[in-house]
């Protein structure tokens, strides 16, 4: 019993003293071929690569004037700008101020009495205020080319809006040089100041040019001041032209600064009435402070042109 328990403790020596050998051996060969174990993980997600984020770089570009061509004009539609540069510096020139009693003094004789505010004119008509080229005045020119005794009627807008940017001191002393340049005893004329309501200077008819008479009608038109107007916050545009149309004139001239907001405010409606009152009479359509792209100017353009006259702003 005893020899067979023997021979199989030294049989099981044998096989682990070669299998340790062989261990020995693949240990050795691995190291000696360079080759390293890596340990393996399952289940693991690969390492997605890193982006790197770039941001995109801005350069600093310096501006070459002498690249730019300055001949050529700009592409901004814009009416009649040279005489309107000449008419904003003429009236430089001109005093303006809210008491009439320092502007005007219009003597028995039709001689008129200054402190530099306007310029006595050198020859026919009662004088002149600020001017254009050559010493006149657009209004005063259209006026002129009325042939025989003139008929004026000069409508004011004296809404609210007038008395911001000066526009209503520039307004008024554009009617008084055109009414300072009719002739004496000869011309007729009335004024209508407006806003929402109409005020005729001297109702019902046309007034004769006399020196009594104008220097009224100037004291009529410094009434209206920027202080005062503050409440006339609407504007009835087609009121005024009908009333002035009454009076059979031969020539109205009209000036405000929007599109109207009382009364007929439909511009089509406006020019149809106009136009089937109208017998003959020519309309200066006067805009202060248009932008000549809003539909105020087209409106203003619309009328000088439907009656034969012509459409400025300043």
């Amino acid at each position: 019993m005893k020899r067979p328990n023997t021979a199989l403790l030294i049989s099981i020596i044998i096989h682990i003293f070669i299998f340790l050998i062989f261990i020995k051996v693949q240990v050795e060969s691995r190291t000696r071929l360079g080759v390293q174990s890596l340990p393996v993980e399952f289940n693991v997600p690969a390492p997605q690569p890193k982006l790197e984020e770039k941001k995109p770089k801005f350069e600093l570009v310096k501006y070459d004037s002498s690249r730019e061509d300055f001949t050529k004009a700009p592409t901004v539609k814009v009416l009649k700008i040279d005489r309107e540069m000449d008419r904003r510096t003429a009236y430089r020139d001109v005093a303006v101020t809210d008491d009439s009693s320092k502007v005007f003094d219009v003597g028995t004789q039709g001689n008129i009495k200054t402190d530099g505010s306007f310029r006595l004119r050198s020859g026919g008509g009662m004088g002149t205020g600020p001017s254009t080229r050559g010493g006149r005045s657009q209004l005063v020119d259209f006026v002129d080319k009325s042939k025989g005794a003139r008929k004026v009627v000069y409508c004011l807008d004296v809404s609210a809006s007038m008395g911001a940017a000066n526009k209503l001191n520039m307004a008024r002393n554009y009617l008084k040089d055109s009414l300072l340049n009719l002739d004496e005893n000869k011309d007729t004329f009335n004024v209508i100041a407006f806003s929402r309501d109409v005020q005729v200077f001297l109702p019902g008819r046309m007034v004769p040019v006399t020196s009594d008479i104008v220097n009224k009608a100037i004291n009529f038109l410094d009434q209206y001041t920027p202080q005062n107007i503050t409440t006339n916050t609407k504007t009835d545009l087609l009121s005024p032209v009908l009333r002035a149309l009454e009076l059979n004139p031969s020539v109205i001239a009209l000036v405000t600064d929007g599109l109207p907001t009382s009364g007929e405010t439909n511009p089509e409606k406006i020019l149809q009435s106009i136009r089937q009152k109208n017998k003959g009479v020519k309309i200066f359509a006067i805009g202060m402070e248009m932008d000549m792209e809003q539909p105020e100017a087209w409106l203003m353009r619309a009328i000088a042109e439907q009656n034969d006259g012509e459409f400025q702003f300043f």
